[in-house]
């Protein structure tokens, strides 16, 4: 699905996504990926989105006030004691639908927020 919002010329935002991958401002990427404002690189989730996974990205997400998780076509559930250990270690996330976080982050990064996605293609 094609994606057209206001976005600053000089930050990544989701141009389209599918169940092939994603286009980030003119680039494509065939699997999930890390995303914020000034850079997008490949993310290797492990099934059930477990600590590690995150912390695997946590570096790459340092300074995002929120993250939001697309986690595929449909949304997942974070058990809360894998939230408050996220939250100990400064990643807040949201976890949604890929779609619905694709578009979020592009809402964010237009109006300013630092805002960060962990993006698995909807199957």
């Amino acid at each position: 699905m094609e994606i057209n919002l206001y976005r600053p010329q000089d930050h990544l935002a989701v141009d389209s996504y599918g169940p092939e991958g994603f286009r980030v401002s003119g680039q494509d990427y065939g699997s999930p990926i890390m995303l914020r404002a000034e850079a997008c690189q490949p993310w290797e989730p492990s099934a059930g989105f477990s600590l590690e996974c995150f912390l695997n990205a946590a570096e790459f997400l340092a300074g995002c006030d929120v993250v939001l998780l697309g986690s595929g076509a449909k949304s997942a559930f974070l058990p809360p004691s894998l939230r408050a250990a996220l939250k100990e270690r400064g990643l807040v996330v949201e976890v949604m639908d890929t779609g619905a976080a694709c578009r979020t982050y592009n809402v964010l990064l237009g109006d300013g927020r630092k805002v960060g996605a962990l993006l698995v293609p909807p199957a």
